[in-house]
């Protein structure tokens, strides 16, 4: 099973794209599919299981389920879901760090100045509670990624695991400002085929790590 995975995962991947691009409810069918299939192979297969990553995993899917609904609600329960998930990825990859070089501080910098625009972006156009709510992603999904960056260059996963929390940071960035700022052309499209890349990345470097 576990070298079919790929596979599977790619027919989940072409179904979501589809059902987003033609705006169909088999979306609306796939879409969970995405975390419940990674959260299975993680559990079945990581060299090291943690249950802090698996209780990530499991906040995604509560994330991807909730925002399966356009309301506010259902958009800050997503939301917090996703909070948590990004503040358990930041913990395990804070875990596995290395030694700060000239490198890791000068990608970091650049990932907060991007995390620093996308605020300047964002803020001026959402109002209320969702101004702090906004912020305190940004600043979380931007910790994340910088915790990725610091992650000990030895490991096997250390690349699929940065470009996956890149990834994840566009596909953010991309919904955000689809979503709050102006509509983009295939912005949708790319959110999800950003974030299933993203979470696939990242899934498969932990489940290797040693």
């Amino acid at each position: 099973m576990k070298r079919f995975f790929p596979y599977l995962f790619v027919i989940i991947f072409l179904l979501q794209l589809t059902g987003v691009y033609l705006d169909s409810p088999l979306k609306l069918f796939t879409k969970p599919f995405i975390m419940i299939s990674l959260a299975s192979f993680y559990f079945a297969y990581a060299r090291n299981f943690r249950i802090v990553f698996f209780t990530a995993l499991v906040a995604a899917l509560m994330g991807d389920i909730f925002l399966m609904w356009d309301h506010e609600m259902s958009f800050m329960l997503g939301l917090g879901s996703f909070l948590v998930m990004q503040v358990l990825y930041a913990l395990i990859f804070w875990d596995q760090r290395d030694k700060v070089n000239g490198v890791d501080i000068a990608m970091s910098t650049v990932i907060a100045l991007v995390a620093a625009g996308l605020m300047y972006i964002l803020i001026p156009d959402v109002d209320g509670f969702l101004k702090i709510a906004v912020a305190i992603y940004c600043l979380c999904i931007m910790v994340m990624v910088i915790t990725a960056i610091l992650r000990e260059r030895a490991l096997l996963s250390y690349l699929p695991v940065l470009c996956g929390a890149l990834l994840f940071m566009l596909s953010d960035a991309v919904l955000a400002i689809d979503k709050f700022s102006f509509p983009m052309e295939y912005g949708r499209p790319m959110v999800m085929g950003t974030y299933m890349a993203a979470q696939y990345l990242i899934v498969m470097g932990i489940s290797k790590t040693d």
